[in-house]
């Protein structure tokens, strides 16, 4: 079974403390412990000149696929600076093998942070002038695919 959230708003988030991004989440429920879940995101993220922002892949309330322990450093699946224009954005892509070992419905979904609590947004860029040629809208996605054993 394969299933799919599209995001096709916009979001904004000013603060430090990872939040899970509204309206973004998709359930799967597995036919069987031993299925694998192929999760795949990618999601239009930016943030204003001269900050760092990222995310973290959730299944229900643990977080999957972040780097290492380092001191103070915040353990992320993605993060990215933005650095010389309020025009830039990301695709905050990543694709993760999830093995939950459970046949209850579970919720993927992404937390999202920012550098001193600066905003950040989903699906639209930090200065969103009102002009066709720059300060677009995009759509975002997470997808969710069960591998049986």
């Amino acid at each position: 079974q394969v299933v799919q959230t599209v995001h096709t708003g916009t979001e904004t988030l000013s603060s430090e403390t990872p939040t899970t991004i509204p309206n973004f989440t998709v359930s799967i429920t597995p036919a069987a412990t031993s299925s694998k879940i192929l999760v795949t995101t990618n999601a239009m993220i930016s943030v204003g000149n001269n900050y760092t922002c990222g995310f973290s892949l959730y299944r229900d309330t643990t977080e999957l696929y972040i780097g290492d322990a380092a001191s103070n450093r915040d353990r992320l699946s993605w993060s990215s600076h933005q650095y010389g224009t309020n025009r830039l954005w990301f695709m905050a892509a990543i694709s993760y093998l999830d093995s939950p070992s459970s046949t209850s419905e579970l919720d993927y979904s992404l937390k999202w942070l920012s550098q001193d609590s600066t905003a950040m947004y989903l699906n639209r860029t930090p200065g969103d002038a009102d002009y066709t040629d720059y300060d677009n809208r995009t759509a975002s996605s997470i997808t969710v695919m069960e591998v049986l054993a």
